[in-house]
């Protein structure tokens, strides 16, 4: 298998696993937080891109800032609050609507980040480059990469249904 494909396979999963991880984080969330089940969020099914796209953007900050565990989090609330801030924007302009809002949380900017989300990025940071990148890579390695194309074709259909439903579903009437 040519490099270019490894990588691209490599970079799907890391996608993949980190919007699996992300859905599975904002449900226990609301049911420890909010005391029921909330499946909420911009697509149907239980992937969260913005995890997904969050890990793929973290991945690419240089090894060489992995050595200093403070800069890693400074970076990643730096990081992961810009990120958050822009994709709240965006899809606010896309669909007239609002898909979290911390207007009530201490050191808010328009409600789309505060401090306390922007310290969970940067501990999520910390958790990804530390533990869950490294694991991810094992796996990577370990798995037989044939039958990982056909696992990574068939979750890319799945996601491709639930972005266009989703889409659809949210689309400015």
């Amino acid at each position: 298998m040519k490099r270019s494909t490894q990588k691209i396979l490599y970079y799907l999963l890391m996608f993949y696993i980190f919007s699996f991880i992300g859905g599975i984080i904002e449900i226990s969330y609301s049911i420890i937080i909010r005391k029921k089940l909330v499946i909420g969020g911009f697509m149907y099914g239980i992937l969260r891109p913005i995890y997904g796209f969050g890990a793929l953007i973290l991945n690419s900050i240089p090894k060489k800032y992995k050595k200093n565990i403070v800069l890693v989090f400074f970076v990643s609330i730096l990081i992961g609050s810009i990120y958050e801030y822009i994709s709240s924007y965006i899809l606010e302009i896309l669909f007239n609507k609002n898909w979290w809002d911390y207007k009530d949380f201490f050191l808010n900017i328009n409600g789309r980040i505060c401090l306390f989300t922007s310290i969970c990025w940067g501990i999520l940071g910390i958790i990804f480059y530390y533990i869950l990148e490294p694991l991810t890579k094992k796996i990577y390695q370990k798995i037989n990469k044939t039958k990982l194309k056909k696992i990574i074709k068939l979750i890319t259909i799945y996601y491709i249904i639930d972005t266009i439903l989703s889409f659809i579903r949210y689309l400015p009437k």
